[in-house]
This record gives structure tokens, C-alpha cells and sequence, in this order.
């Protein structure tokens, strides 16, 4: 570069050095947290579940210099668990199904959707992920026909094309309700929003959660999943990677909270922190061991009403 401007300025000649787009970095769990079923690996970057939807990111028509948005996409190394392992140059983080995350993992992936970008994909997610969301999660439910919304939204109208009409859904999940979180459904059945939208009102962060996984597969067998990837399905999935990208000048540096007693992760002591804890003493998550003794307890109540009223 240094070079190219010295030319042009012993030959008197103007230059125009234009810098390179800020990559979309993206992180996603290794093979030690997702699902094999049969021949299908379910592992985002290298499984073969969802390698169509994979190619599509990383082709440079699609993102790159010069393709429909400018910021290439540039897979971190993966991790073995969100919890204090999401680097800081993390942008968007894709969640797989069966990935099984822990209380502080989970606080952790919400205070993240609250600044960056999050697209979680599986039948399984809507229950993972729940009061997180402040969502009530329903089935799975069998294979069924999703309406596509008619309102406005980048998901649904964005640099990647418009889509309309219905999505064809296998097994699927979804959610009713969402509380506190503005929710837009992309994607629904009359029993749940199966795909839909989050923002939040405290933070720029965006969310894509997708209680389905094989509208975007190609792959299929038996017991294990028919995939039934659609132009359209397509078409929702890199405008939601476009729309879930924080700007360029993003930096996670928030993470890893080391206040026990957060439980919801939003660096704020509430009540909320209570029902989070009870959740996880309900689901006996080794988090709700709070007196560190290997037992479920009522004491392990009495130790976080402590932990709490001496606060972090």
C-alpha cells in the first residue's frame, strides 16, 4: 500500500485507496457440543447438515467486496462453550440444535443477543433458549405448512430478495408468547412463531431463532430428518445474516460476568435472577448448586437469597 502511494505521488498522479470492508465474524460451537445422527453432522462449520447454507455465507457473490454486502464472512475458530470463550471480534454467533447450554452459558449467549447478532436454528431451540427470551416455548409438532409474514421486515424484504407465501416445515418448535422482547414472526403456524425476530428495546442487538433446521437442509434420513430447502428458505436465511451483523465498529468486550448470583445475565440484580435460579434448580443445573455441596437443596435457596442481599 505504502508503495502504491508513492507511485502516484512521484508520477503526480491522484490515488484512491480504498479500504476493505470489515468482515462479519462468526462463531459457533465445535463438534463436541452438536449432534451426529446417522451420516448427518449437525456441527454448523463443518458438518454436512447445513453445508448449503454455509457455502451461501461463505461465497463472495453473496458477501465480499464487490457481492450483494460488502463484508465478507469469516468463520472464528470454533468453541467447545460460550461461556468466556466468545473473542471480541465475535460479530454473530450461530447456535446449533442439541447444543445443550448450561445456566451461565445461557446468560451469557442473552447478554451477547442484547448488543450483537444471533441466529439459532433447530427444533430443539425454542425450549433451550425459553425464558431467555422471555418467550413461552411450544412442541415439537410434526411436519406442517409455515405463512410467511406480509408485514414489512429485512428478513423478509432484504439485499437478498423478498420472499412471500409459505415456507414447508418438518419437525418444528416455536414460541407463543415473548413478553418484554419485540418479536417480529417471520414464519408461523397457527400453533407457535416458528421463525421470528428479536430485538430489544436496552440494546441494538438482533436475534434470528428458527425452531426448525431442515428448511434449510438438502439432506435426508431416516429417523433422522428430511431436509426441504426451498429457494425462499434460503433467501430468509442470508437476509437474516445481513440484518443480525452489528456494525462494523462492534466490540464484544462485555462478557463473562463474575457475579454468581446474575443469573439472567443482564448485569442487573432483580427478581428475575430468583426465577432464573429456580429454573435452574428445577433442571437441576449444576449452576443452582450454590452451596457447592453436590446436592439439590433448600439450602442452595438460602445460599443465593444470601449471595444476593451482599450483592456483587
Amino acid at each position: 500500500m505504502k508503495k502504491k502511494i508513492l507511485v502516484c505521488a512521484v508520477l503526480g498522479m491522484g490515488c484512491h485507496v480504498h479500504a476493505q470492508p470489515e468482515p462479519i465474524y462468526v462463531l459457533t460451537l465445535d463438534s463436541t457440543r452438536t449432534e451426529l445422527c446417522g451420516s448427518i453432522d449437525y456441527n454448523f462449520l463443518t458438518g454436512n447438515a447445513h453445508a448449503a447454507a454455509r457455502d451461501a455465507m461463505l461465497d463472495p457473490a453473496n458477501f465480499g467486496p464487490g457481492g450483494i454486502v460488502e463484508r465478507p464472512i469469516v468463520f472464528l475458530p470454533p468453541v467447545a462453550n460460550f461461556r468466556c470463550e466468545i473473542p471480541a471480534e465475535t460479530d454473530v454467533l450461530v447456535i446449533p440444535a442439541s447444543s445443550s447450554m448450561t445456566t451461565l452459558e445461557l446468560s451469557e449467549v442473552r447478554l451477547f443477543s442484547l448488543r450483537g447478532g444471533i441466529i439459532a436454528l433447530g427444533d430443539t431451540i425454542p425450549e433451550e433458549l425459553d425464558y431467555r427470551f422471555d418467550g413461552n416455548a411450544v412442541g415439537p409438532f410434526g411436519p406442517a405448512t409455515g405463512t410467511i409474514t406480509t408485514e414489512l421486515h429485512p428478513v423478509i424484504d432484504g439485499p437478498f430478495g423478498a420472499v412471500s407465501g409459505s415456507l414447508p416445515l418438518m419437525t418444528h418448535a416455536g414460541f407463543t408468547n415473548t413478553a418484554s422482547w419485540l418479536v417480529a414472526p417471520l414464519v408461523s403456524t397457527p400453533e407457535a412463531i416458528v421463525i421470528g425476530a428479536w430485538t430489544h428495546s436496552i440494546g441494538p442487538g438482533r436475534t434470528v431463532i428458527a425452531g426448525d433446521s431442515e428448511w434449510l437442509m438438502t439432506l435426508s434420513e431416516s429417523g433422522c430428518a428430511m431436509g426441504n430447502q426451498q429457494p425462499e428458505g434460503m433467501t430468509l436465511f442470508l437476509n437474516a445474516v445481513a440484518w443480525v451483523a452489528p456494525d462494523p465498529e462492534f466490540k464484544w468486550t462485555i462478557g463473562c460476568s463474575d457475579c454468581y448470583i446474575d443469573c439472567n445475565g443482564d448485569w442487573e440484580l432483580t427478581i428475575f435472577d430468583y426465577i432464573c435460579f429456580g429454573n435452574a434448580y428445577a433442571s437441576q443445573d449444576p449452576y443452582a448448586d450454590c452451596d457447592g455441596n453436590g446436592q439439590f437443596a433448600i439450602f442452595d435457596y438460602v445460599c443465593f437469597f444470601n449471595s444476593w442481599q451482599a450483592g456483587c
